[in-house]
C-alpha cells in the first residue's frame, strides 16, 4: 500500500496468524474471450445473449488443466489449504499462515501504524514489504495475489436507484423511456 511510505514499521508479523489469499488468473485464451464477449453482445451477431457457464467459460477460455494444476500444487507445496479453484479458472482461493505466505512469495509481512489522523483505510495494518515473487514457471499464470495486507477494509454502501442512475450516468436514458424492460443484466464484482 502506497501508505507504506509513511508508516511506522511496528516489526514482524505473528507468522502463524493465518491469512485467506486470493490469487487471480489470466485468461489462457485472452483474445477469444474478448471476442465473444463482444459477440454475445452484438445484436448482429448469431451468439448474441447466448451466455455461457463458468464451467464453460474455464474450458474455452481459461488456463488448461495442467496450468492452473502448476499453481494449486505451487500453492499446497507451500503448506496452503485450498478453499476454492473457480469453476471460470480464473481464481483460487487459499489459506496458508504468514510463513507460508513469505516463503511461496519470497516477502516479509510487518505489522504497521499509520500516524495520519485522517488516513483512508486502516490506521494498524499488516503487509507485504517486498514485491511478491514466484517462480518463472509459475509466474506467468498469475496476475494478482490479494490477501497479504490489510490496510484497507471494504465500505458497504447501498445505492438507491437515484443514486446508481447518476454513478452510471444513465439519467439521460431512464428519462427518455430506456428503463431496462426486456433486458438480461449480469452483474460480475470481485474483492
Amino acid at each position: 500500500p502506497v501508505a507504506l511510505r509513511h508508516s511506522i514499521d511496528l516489526g514482524h508479523s505473528n507468522s502463524e496468524r493465518r491469512l485467506h489469499v486470493s490469487v487471480s488468473l489470466p485468461f489462457g485464451n485472452p483474445g477469444a474471450a474478448g471476442a465473444f464477449a463482444d459477440s454475445v453482445s452484438n445484436p448482429a451477431s448469431p451468439n448474441y445473449r447466448q451466455f455461457i457457464s463458468p464451467d464453460e467459460v474455464g474450458r474455452r477460455f481459461g488456463l488448461s488443466d495442467a496450468q492452473l494444476g502448476s499453481v494449486v500444487q505451487y500453492l499446497r507445496g507451500h503448506g496452503f489449504q485450498i478453499d476454492l479453484v473457480a469453476k471460470n479458472r480464473l481464481s483460487v482461493l487459499a489459506q496458508g499462515t504468514v510463513a507460508q505466505a513469505e516463503a511461496a512469495f519470497q516477502t516479509s509481512i510487518h505489522e504497521f501504524h499509520s500516524p495520519l489522523s485522517r488516513e483512508q483505510g486502516n490506521n494498524d495494518y499488516y503487509s507485504f514489504t517486498s514485491p511478491l515473487q514466484l517462480p518463472s514457471e509459475i509466474a506467468p499464470y498469475i496476475v494478482h495475489v490479494g490477501g497479504l495486507e490489510s490496510y484497507t477494509k471494504p465500505k458497504h454502501c447501498i445505492l438507491n436507484p437515484t443514486q446508481a442512475r447518476s454513478l452510471y450516468s444513465t439519467a439521460p436514458m431512464y428519462s427518455s423511456g430506456f428503463q431496462g424492460q426486456g433486458r438480461t443484466v449480469g452483474i460480475s464484482n470481485w474483492d
